[in-house]
């Protein structure tokens, strides 16, 4: 059967690690910032 989050025990208190979730957030950043960059050159190159 399918839990939703809020029938979990603990919600809405939540606990995480927050060092194990930096630094996928911070890969997630710079591959974001990677991202926009290279399509915003080529937006330049197309118009």
């Amino acid at each position: 059967m399918t839990t939703y989050i809020w029938q979990r025990p603990d919600w809405p208190h939540f606990r995480w690690d927050a060092a194990a979730l930096l630094s996928g957030l911070a890969d997630a950043r710079y591959r974001q910032g990677r991202f926009l960059a290279r399509r915003h050159e080529t937006s330049i190159l197309v118009a």
